[in-house]
């Protein structure tokens, strides 16, 4: 039996029905895999190496047989996984035809969140490789995660266990939900508007919108004085604030701003309701320019300058208002901007 065989929804194949054998086989192949780890984890460590390991990056069928996979990788420091979502017609490539044209942004708990349920308790995870995959504009065909609800990886981290002395894991700790279809994190945070899809950050450093944009006004954990005001005209972003120097936005004399907006191949065309590529297109890449004005609380700019990919400083400078404000537009030819106060 291989892992593809032994699926949540039953025994596929020539080993149909047969249920004892399913669970030998995944009782042998965890228990080789989960010693070879251990083997692996042990060698390295006797090394003199401290920092984080992991087993693997891969997902190891569904249902039971994907929980005894991740149960090996607790060998590791840390779990890791890989995720994916968008796409088309053309499946690792792009060609014309039809395309997953949806954004994750309106679905918590699916597409690149469905990984939500691969955390383990006490320990560590990261997603190193992630994409929307081209030509999804929305830079979303994976199911849910099983029986709980979806909401709930938009409140707060979930985790499964396998220890058996270990406590259950506490629940999500209720996020205060607002009308129109709106999700807050348990620690007001992440605030997740399914209904106009975006996300929004507001913690005390990092700030921000990624998803669809309008005017939107930030707060630390949604409380206290306002601290960013975005009026952002282009339809589609990730735009973050993030100081530098470690101090909270308001009193950060060096901030970082990262704007990207859509990408889009030259000559590439789609139909009108965005569903179908209609020319593939070439060379070069093309990016949409962020287009928005940006407000700060705190002391008003000094400088701003758009930076090149690498992070170096272009020769010419942005202006400010006389209330601190300033606009991105693209002009620049940049995605990242450095502002100091």
């Amino acid at each position: 039996m291989g892992p593809w065989e032994l699926d949540q929804s039953g025994i596929h194949g020539r080993f149909a029905g047969q249920t004892a054998r399913a669970g030998d086989t995944i009782r042998f192949l965890a228990g080789l895999q989960r010693e070879h780890y251990a083997t692996c984890e042990k060698a390295v460590r006797a090394t003199g190496f401290k920092a984080q390991t992991v087993t693997t990056n891969w997902l190891g069928g569904s249902g039971l047989l994907n929980q005894a996979n991740i149960c090996t990788d607790t060998i590791g420091s840390m779990i890791d996984r890989h995720n994916y979502a968008g796409g088309g017609a053309g499946g690792h490539g792009i060609a014309g035809g039809q395309i997953f044209a949806d954004s994750h942004l309106g679905k918590p708990g699916a597409d690149l969140f469905s990984i939500g349920l691969k955390q383990v308790q006490h320990q560590p995870f990261s997603i190193s490789e992630w994409t929307m995959c081209p030509p999804n504009q929305w830079s979303g065909s994976h199911p849910g995660a099983g029986g709980t609800p979806q909401d709930v990886f938009a409140r707060a981290r979930v985790v499964i266990g396998f220890g058996k002395d270990d406590p259950p894991a506490a629940g999500p700790a209720p996020g205060a939900d607002r009308p129109g279809n709106v999700i807050a994190a348990a620690g007001q945070q992440l605030i997740w508007d399914q209904g106009r899809e975006r996300i929004l950050i507001q913690t005390e450093r990092t700030q921000g919108v990624v998803g669809k944009g309008g005017v939107i006004q930030l707060a630390a954990a949604g409380r206290g004085p306002l601290m960013t005001r975005l009026d952002i005209k282009t339809p589609f972003v990730s735009l973050l604030l993030t100081p530098l120097d470690d101090l909270p936005l308001a009193q950060s004399t060096h901030v970082l701003i990262t704007a990207l907006a859509r990408d889009r191949r030259t000559g590439a065309r789609y139909s009108l309701d965005g569903k179908s590529l209609l020319a593939a297109g070439t060379a070069p890449l093309l990016l949409e320019p962020v287009q928005a004005t940006i407000k700060l609380a705190g002391p008003p700019p000094i400088s701003i300058r758009p930076l090149d990919p690498y992070g170096v400083p272009k020769k010419e400078t942005l202006g400010a208002g006389k209330d601190g404000s300033f606009q991105i537009d693209g002009r620049s030819r940049a995605y990242y901007y450095e502002v100091r106060r």
